[in-house]
């Protein structure tokens, strides 16, 4: 793995670039996660093979999904790229991916579920740290100031150091004892990386 490398925090008036990975979108699914931006201060920019759909499981062929994100990859004035929503097609756009246009322009990169192995694979081939948020279509349903939306923002719009995360709930440990180490996210059904 290359040297980790931590995009810089987003800033109020950036531009976000919205992409299909794997699965499709719909244009009334767009403009709810496009309002949710720009409400909050962000200029949104959808790839342009956002809306395509090959049968209910992928957004288009693997080929225009890879072309949308190395074009915000690629794009100076976009500064952080979010997955609509999830899928079983991600692995699909893996060899299609420019990884060295993705080094020379790191950016945040942000999502779960299927966007998890083009995050795997953009950390293993770049050293990008990415983040493991909810997927855009998601972020609209959040209460605004519950704990899931106050540590998203806060996570990728203030330049902080590495941090420790508070328990939302009652934890269990498994082994008592103190650990340090790399944490690495992702979805356990993604296989192949």
């Amino acid at each position: 793995m290359a040297g980790v490398v931590k995009p810089r925090a987003l800033r109020e008036g950036d531009t976000v670039a919205l992409v299909a990975p794997s699965e499709p979108t719909n244009k009334s699914e767009l403009e709810r996660v496009t309002r949710f931006f720009e409400k909050n201060g962000y200029i949104v920019k959808p790839g342009k093979n956002i809306l395509e759909k090959v049968g209910d499981y992928a957004a288009g062929a693997a080929a225009g999904r890879a072309e949308d994100i190395n074009a915000a990859f690629a794009d100076r004035a976009v500064k952080a790229i979010f997955p609509v929503v999830g899928g079983m097609a991600g692995s699909q756009v893996l060899e299609k991916i420019d990884f060295g246009a993705i080094k020379a322009t790191p950016k945040i990169l942000a999502g779960y579920s299927d966007s998890t192995t083009l995050q795997m694979a953009v950390l293993a081939k770049t050293g990008l740290v990415s983040f493991h948020t909810p997927n855009a279509l998601s972020l609209p349903d959040f209460q605004p100031k519950g704990y899931t939306m106050t540590s998203f923002w806060k996570t990728i719009t203030e330049p902080v150091a590495d941090g420790v995360i508070k328990p939302q709930s009652v934890w269990q440990e498994v082994r008592v004892g103190e650990a340090e180490g790399v944490l690495f996210g992702g979805n356990l059904s993604c296989r192949g990386l």
